[in-house]
């Protein structure tokens, strides 16, 4: 809307009519034509589909060990080749317990129920970091062997774990 003082005249004189089609300025910048803009799309393609091609390969990390004759790195392509073959064929069988005859139905129970079981306790021990239970598996292994509880602070030094913790 115009300003009262303004009349719609005089704002109409004092504007320049500007041809959108033969405008040019310094400034301007050439657009590209839909045949190079298509020419660009396809170098673009060009560059994908050749990306696509490159195969990535796995580090050789047995490289390392090419001079050490027991690493036997000159047979690590056959030894993995054996371990996916025996890998198939070493799964149980789906219907290993229809072939067991001589377990009968409490056996299976007791079973199920120590399976159960020994994943719970697994599940427990989620709660836990793995260096804590690393300590307590030692502070155990220490009280078992020496016959009473053995945790020095050189223990604790090296584990970060008084025996109070481990407790």
């Amino acid at each position: 809307m115009l300003p009262p003082s303004v009349s719609s005249s005089t704002a109409l004189d004092s504007s320049t009519a500007i041809d959108v089609d033969n405008f040019s300025s310094s400034d301007d910048v050439e657009l590209p034509t839909v045949e190079e803009m298509e020419e660009m799309d396809n170098c673009d393609l060009k560059e994908v589909e050749m990306e696509d091609i490159v195969a990535e390969t796995a580090p050789d990390i047995d490289s390392c060990d090419s001079n050490n004759p027991l690493a036997v790195v000159e047979y690590v392509e056959d030894i993995y080749n054996f371990y996916r073959q025996t890998e198939v064929a070493g799964c149980a069988s789906p219907q290993y317990m229809s072939h067991q005859f001589d377990i009968n139905e409490k056996m299976r129970a007791i079973l199920i129920d120590w399976l159960i079981e020994l994943c719970l306790v697994e599940y427990k021990m989620l709660k836990f970091r793995p260096s804590l239970l690393a300590a307590a598996a030692i502070y155990t292994a220490q009280c078992c062997l020496r016959g009473f509880k053995y945790w020095t602070k050189t223990s604790e030094v090296h584990t970060a774990y008084p025996e109070e913790q481990l407790l």
